[in-house]
């Protein structure tokens, strides 16, 4: 799992719509999505129209994705942590008084 704690994680709600865009234009089927599980092990997810569903569990989820272009290749590792709003609510309501 990778853990490091400067690397913020990107807030979004449940079940939420995470799409990967490049400013170049990849290879045909060449963007890969996987996200770290439990036991460190990667699993792939499934993209349409280079788009996934998040999970709609709350917690902090470790992304991995790649792609390929015609000269060269990538890949970037990024954090999503799943809040519902009526717990983020909460939250920014009590950083009022902290």
């Amino acid at each position: 799992m990778i853990l490091h704690k400067k690397l913020k994680p990107v807030v979004v709600s449940p079940g939420a719509k995470l799409k990967i865009e490049f400013n170049r234009e990849l290879q045909e089927n060449s963007l890969y999505l996987s996200v770290w599980m439990d036991n460190d092990e990667l699993e792939g997810v499934l993209l349409k129209d280079n788009t996934y569903l998040v999970s709609k569990e709350n917690g902090i989820y470790v992304y991995s994705v790649s792609a390929h272009w015609e000269k060269g290749s990538s890949s970037y590792n990024f954090l999503v942590e799943v809040k519902s709003f009526i717990i983020l609510s909460l939250l920014n309501f009590f950083k009022l008084f902290l």
